[in-house]
């Protein structure tokens, strides 16, 4: 059967060809052939360099061209709002479009216009939807490779928290909840993936708000502090277009 053009499975490596960046840092990249890939594989390959891949990015600066009519067009505008929307669905596991709308209007209810929290702060108040999110901390402690093994590792029941067992991969963490492995995972993990794990360079590092014990297999899920994602990206979100696009919608 013929699946539709909406229902058709777009593959994710051309839609970082599209977007000009390695959304994911995949380093399967590397291996492409293809004369297409040439120029992004060389300018993903310069960007990972030593002496720039350790680098924290800060995702509230605001920078301003020093050529102020460049870019200034409606149409470019509108396609960089779009590009910078995909981005950051794609940085999380291709969150479709309708959650990504659900989380921001969330944020806009929980802190109204009215807001006691600084306005660069403000913008990566979305942020912290994500990061609540039960596969994106399963990723972020390094038990798994990827959100989609983090996903799977959800689906198939193998993930507990507060001793309930959990099969929605988006459901949203809590300050002081706690996060356990099923015992069977934890030992396949302690054998084969996290001593692979551990002799690769540990970067970027877990971010504060997990205390992770890595030889129970467990977290405690905390506070999250917004200025602690500076090394967890590899490229500059503009979370502000986002979230100024979000209010048009």
């Amino acid at each position: 059967m013929l699946l539709s053009k909406k229902t058709r499975l777009k593959p994710i490596f051309k839609q970082f060809l599209k977007l000009r960046e390695n959304v994911q840092n995949q380093k399967k990249l590397l291996g492409f052939q293809n004369k297409k890939w040439e120029h992004f594989i060389n300018s993903y390959k310069r960007k990972m360099r030593r002496y720039k891949k350790y680098v924290a990015i800060d995702q509230i600066k605001y920078s301003v061209t020093k050529f102020p009519s460049k870019g200034t067009s409606y149409k470019k505008r509108y396609r960089d709002s779009l590009h910078t929307t995909k981005k950051l669905a794609l940085l999380y596991g291709g969150i479709t479009s309708r959650q990504l709308k659900k989380y921001l209007n969330l944020m806009k209810k929980e802190n109204g216009r009215k807001n006691n929290e600084k306005k660069e702060t403000f913008n990566l108040l979305p942020l912290k939807k994500f990061e609540s999110r039960l596969d994106i901390v399963l990723h972020r402690a390094k038990f798994v490779f990827s959100i989609k093994a983090a996903r799977q590792l959800i689906v198939h029941g193998n993930v507990y928290v507060n001793q309930v067992k959990i099969k929605s991969k988006s459901h949203i963490l809590r300050p002081g909840d706690s996060i356990e492995m099923n015992s069977s995972y934890s030992q396949r993990i302690n054998e084969s993936s996290f001593q692979t794990l551990k002799s690769k360079p540990f970067w970027p590092l877990p971010p504060n708000h997990l205390h992770i014990n890595y030889r129970t297999m467990q977290i405690i899920f905390g506070t999250i502090d917004l200025s602690g994602f500076s090394t967890a990206f590899t490229f500059h979100l503009q979370l502000k277009n986002v979230v100024l696009n979000s209010r048009y919608q």
